[in-house]
């Protein structure tokens, strides 16, 4: 549930990843990210049954780096650090192909290949929104629910009240409604991001 303070026992759940086992950081990860990672591989022109490998490798590589990374939110968001380990993944994948082994390419260093990728930020910023747009749906009647699909779908109000029987009063109200609550769940979902990389840190190093 949302409160009106923006705090979440989510992110305290996250929190407490790292004492449950690494397995358990790990699979919150997949959750979150694997998704993600496919179809960014994908958009950047790996076919899809390659984009499951770039996730795999991506998921490699971070076991090996994470293992002696001290995650510092001031030095810059994870997101930008995955970014560039799923870069990396990805033409390692076909450095794969060509015959170089797997240790060699888990050993090398990380470097920026394109620290401005829009479809990366596009990507990122999809499958925030979507956690968030989850999250609310769980909290909202029916109604609300039946309206913020509308919405979603494009729908003017206009066609929404005829079709719904209601009146514009309410949609504006929804639409208001929802809209707050996605930006609370925004702002839980980046605490959590902070949390869920400490905790692989820390599923790394004992994993």
């Amino acid at each position: 549930m949302i409160d009106p303070h923006g705090e979440s026992t989510r992110a305290t759940l996250l929190a407490r990843l790292a004492d449950q086992g690494p397995d358990q950081a790990w699979r919150a990860f997949d959750r979150r990210y694997g998704d993600l990672i496919v179809r960014y591989a994908c958009r950047k022109g790996v076919c899809f049954t390659d984009a499951d490998d770039v996730r795999q490798v991506t998921y490699m590589i971070l076991m090996e780096v994470m293992k002696r990374f001290e995650y510092d939110r001031e030095r810059g968001r994870f997101r930008s650090y995955l970014a560039l380990v799923v870069h990396r993944a990805i033409g390692r994948c076909k450095q794969r192909s060509l015959g170089t082994p797997l240790e060699k390419i888990l050993l090398e260093p990380i470097t920026a290949d394109d620290p401005n990728d829009s479809i990366w930020e596009e990507e990122w910023t999809r499958t925030q929104l979507g956690l968030a747009a989850d999250r609310v749906r769980e909290t909202i009647s029916h109604q609300s629910l039946c309206i913020f699909d509308d919405l979603l779908r494009g729908l003017t109000t206009e066609a929404i009240c005829l079709n719904r029987g209601c009146s514009r009063d309410t949609v504006y109200k929804i639409r208001r409604r929802v809209s707050d609550r996605l930006a609370v769940e925004a702002r839980v979902i980046r605490d959590e991001e902070d949390e869920l990389a400490r905790s692989l840190c820390h599923a790394a190093r004992f994993s």
